[in-house]
């Protein structure tokens, strides 16, 4: 069976910009030193991010918070890998500061700008992107309850309409996810949760010509070794996950197996989605958007592209709980499988 390289993220495909910061529930005001909790959208409710609930709600088809006090999500890259830092409030312009802020002894240890540093680290380290994060270096306003999901890091790739390819050509038999990852280090206390998860963004149309999203997310590590799948419904889209077990419906596990704990040394994690599994998703998906009022998807296979891929570690450490964590990337990579020589075909 060969292989054909679609998308392939590794440490030396970054390039000068990739590093971007979405500041997300929360805001830091330099002049105040102080973090500015935001509105978020969740299920259709504008909720404020507050130190302790109840949130400030407003309801969104009535009236929107503030302008100034919207979460607004940065904008991304395509067709080109990007690290995002998501919910710590800062932009990527604030990011450089922290960096210089930690090592500057005459900095006050309460610069909230430096906190965020010392708890964040990003480099490359022996051919593997590094994510260091430690929560307790934080600011404690950071640890509010964030609508949607918690402080986390990501690597991904994302293809533009014109190179977004479709999955089945006819010799195609399968869509092949590959990574190699490490976690050199995870200390959890307390109510704290860490997850790592493979994301394979797809798209297709509905059955009115609409171009829809048809995202997977599966789950590699989870620290509360939870082993189900779900379809959900995050307030605009579906979006189904499922751990890499061999109880999966929606893959097929090729290497590697869903964690609880950190693991030694760098691991190969990969699965198969082929047209049966796409087919079930497909069907899977349609019965949750047919039930939040939104049009199916068309069944015909040969409509589905792939839109990107990506690697994230979302953490959650609400009360007293903290995670400190340490992560290695070495590659991620997306194949089409065909019938052929077995050969490694260059990305393209």
């Amino acid at each position: 069976m060969e292989r054909r390289v679609l998308i392939d993220i590794n440490p030396f495909s970054f390039c000068d910009k990739a590093i971007l910061f979405d500041p997300g529930a929360f805001r830091v005001d330099e002049a105040s030193n102080t973090i500015i909790g935001l509105y978020v959208p969740s299920n259709g409710i504008w909720q404020r991010v507050q130190s302790f609930p109840p949130l400030d709600t407003v309801t969104s088809s009535t009236t929107q918070p503030p302008p100034e006090l919207l979460c607004k999500m940065g904008s991304r890259h395509q067709d080109t890998p990007d690290w995002v830092v998501a919910h710590l409030g800062i932009t990527t312009e604030q990011w450089m500061r922290a960096r210089e802020l930690k090592k500057d002894p005459s900095i006050p240890n309460a610069n909230v700008l430096k906190m965020i540093g010392q708890a964040v680290d990003l480099e490359r380290v022996d051919n593997a992107t590094r994510w260091l994060f430690e929560s307790i270096q934080l600011p404690s306003n950071l640890k509010s309850q964030i609508p949607g999901g918690g402080i986390y890091f990501h690597i991904e790739n994302t293809l533009s309409e014109q190179r977004a390819p479709f999955i089945f050509d006819g010799a195609t038999k399968a869509l092949l996810i590959e990574a190699k990852i490490g976690m050199s280090e995870l200390q959890l206390q307390g109510s704290a949760t860490a997850t790592v998860t493979i994301g394979v963004s797809m798209q297709t149309k509905d059955v009115n010509g609409k171009l829809s999203p048809l995202p997977l997310i599966v789950g590699v590590m989870h620290s509360k070794a939870a082993n189900r799948e779900i379809v959900g419904w995050d307030g605009r889209n579906t979006y189904a996950g499922t751990p890499l077990s061999d109880k999966a419906t929606f893959i097929t596990p090729v290497a590697g197996n869903q964690k609880s704990a950190q693991w030694d040394g760098r691991t190969v994690f990969s699965l198969k989605l082929d047209s049966d599994s796409i087919a079930r998703l497909i069907k899977a998906t349609n019965v949750a958007r047919i039930k939040h009022g939104q049009p199916p998807l068309d069944s015909c296979l040969s409509l589905v592209r792939l839109k990107g891929l990506d690697f994230r570690n979302e953490n959650r450490f609400l009360d007293k709980g903290s995670v400190k964590i340490i992560l290695d990337a070495e590659y991620l990579r997306a194949f089409r499988l065909v019938l052929g020589t077995g050969a490694v075909n260059p990305v393209r």
